[in-house]
Parts: structure tokens; C-alpha cells; sequence
């Protein structure tokens, strides 16, 4: 009956110093606005589209990276803008589809960059809001199908642009 308990002791003293992964960081948090219940798959089907295909994992095959916003298009082929729009920014990867980022953006836009490769061959994407009162800098790192995190985010409130500052033309 010792070696019982002594096996169960050793098991329990085992299994409690082992070191746990550590809770992820909510400053790693994905820039995703939960209050605007937004899908990838509602994004995806949005009128705005842009895309990209390109490696950011670093396994040599390409993910196609999609940055959307909510707006409706004319007969033409031209968005017609809002005071602001929903905008979301997905990588779609072996039939998953993963959204890295979501916001509101009032009176402005976003813009989506693939970042240079590390020593790894891995890509982040930088994504940019620009409003008339705010520039929000953001990177993010897609891991893998349904994993991305939140590597930098920079926020800078504009007081006057200068003129001839981009601005969306579409």
C-alpha cells in the first residue's frame, strides 16, 4: 500500500512542477472588433475586395491575403462611400478561412501590406487606418490556419494633413 501511495505522490509531484504553457498575452490579442460580429465568411463576401497571394508562413507555398470592407458597388464597378465602413482583413489557407482583423472606420480607410521575410521566411502584414483625425499602425502575424497574433500596434492623432495627403480615390 506505501508504494502506492509513494507512486501517486511522485506522479502528482511530477505532473505539478512540470511548466504549463503560458496563458497567451492579451497584448497578442488579434485586432478583432467582437462588437461588430463580423465572420470571415461575411467578409468575404463584401463588395470591396482586394487580395494578395504570398508566403507568410515560410513552408514555400502562398496564402492569399484579403482585405474587405462593406460597401456597396454600382452598376459600374464603383464603390460608393460612406461616412464609414466596416473593413477586415483575412488569409485564407487550405480551405480555412482566417480573420486577423475587423474595425469600424469612420470616414476614412485601411490599407494592407506584406512585410519583408524574416530569417525564417515568415511575412507579417501591416495594416493601416487613416481617418481624418488618426492614423492606427498595426502588424499581425499569421501562424497558421486559424491562428494569428498581434505583434505591434501604433496609434498617432492628426491634428492638420497636409495638402495633397493620400486619401481614397475609388
Amino acid at each position: 500500500m506505501k508504494k502506492f501511495f509513494l507512486a501517486i505522490a511522485i506522479a502528482c509531484l511530477t505532473s505539478c512542477t512540470r511548466e504549463a504553457d503560458p496563458p497567451p498575452s492579451p497584448l497578442q490579442a488579434l485586432p478583432v472588433n467582437a462588437a461588430l460580429n463580423i465572420t470571415a465568411q461575411e467578409a468575404l463576401g463584401w463588395g470591396y475586395r482586394r487580395e494578395i497571394r504570398t508566403d507568410l508562413t515560410g513552408d514555400g507555398s502562398a496564402e492569399r491575403v484579403v482585405l474587405a470592407a462593406s460597401v456597396e458597388i454600382n452598376d459600374r464597378g464603383v464603390p460608393l462611400w460612406e461616412d464609414g465602413h466596416p473593413w477586415a482583413v483575412i488569409v485564407q489557407e487550405g480551405g480555412a478561412d482566417t480573420l486577423l482583423y475587423t474595425a469600424f472606420v469612420p470616414n476614412g480607410f485601411v490599407e494592407a501590406a506584406v512585410l519583408i521575410p524574416d530569417t525564417e521566411g515568415r511575412r507579417e502584414l501591416l495594416i493601416q487606418e487613416r481617418t481624418p483625425a488618426q492614423v492606427r499602425a498595426i502588424v499581425v502575424s499569421y501562424q497558421k490556419a486559424g491562428e494569428g497574433r498581434s505583434v505591434s500596434t501604433a496609434h498617432y492623432q492628426i491634428d492638420q494633413w497636409l495638402p495633397g495627403s493620400a486619401r481614397l480615390t475609388e
